[in-house]
């Protein structure tokens, strides 16, 4: 489980800022689809009709505990001395 982990963690951080947009991105067309504002092609989990309700627990997880992890795996890292 701990390698499971790590390797998530090491693809999150080289993926970062690209995560982030997706999950913003995601929750925004879920909402405007399912508001009627935008008319896309039927994409499960994006255009349905939970699409956005999908976006906001990837948006929950990412910023409720994958980012705060990552942050604090930055400031240990900063903290140890280089190998």
């Amino acid at each position: 489980m701990d390698r499971l982990v790590e390797l998530s963690l090491r693809f999150a951080v080289r993926h970062e800022r690209v995560l982030a947009i997706i999950g913003a991105l995601w929750f925004a067309l879920g909402c405007a689809s399912a508001a009627g504002f935008v008319d896309l092609p039927q994409i499960p989990f994006v255009t349905d009709t939970f699409g956005w309700l999908c976006a906001a627990v990837w948006n929950a997880l990412w910023w409720g505990a994958a980012h705060p992890a990552l942050e604090r795996r930055r400031a240990k890292d900063a903290a140890s001395p280089p190998d």
